[in-house]
């Protein structure tokens, strides 16, 4: 899923950010699991503007919300993917939020 192209990351994103909002009233994890899918292998880790990580991360919390057997999933396809990231952005502290 990723391209060196920011405009069609955040189309991309912003797609399946819909499709997760779909998931919130209908059961369906094999959907779910397909979205997941379609995140894992480095998107979120590779992910460079914060607002795509930041739909990509809001993006996983819906697939999860009360829903047990997808959050397993996440966490099993992309959430050492997540900590990576995570820590890359606690490096950045102490930088001016203005200059962001």
């Amino acid at each position: 899923m990723y391209s060196d192209n920011k405009n069609i990351r955040q189309a991309v994103i912003t797609l399946l950010l819909n499709y997760s909002i779909l998931f919130l009233d209908k059961a369906d994890p094999e959907g779910k699991v397909q979205l997941v899918s379609a995140v894992s292998g480095g998107a979120v880790q590779r992910e460079g503007d914060a607002q795509n990580f930041l739909r990509l991360i809001t993006m996983l919390g819906n697939l999860c919300y009360q829903d047990q057997e997808t959050k397993e999933a996440v966490i099993g396809m992309v959430g050492d993917e997540i900590n990576e990231k995570l820590k890359s952005l606690n490096s950045l502290e102490g930088i001016d939020e203005k200059t962001t």
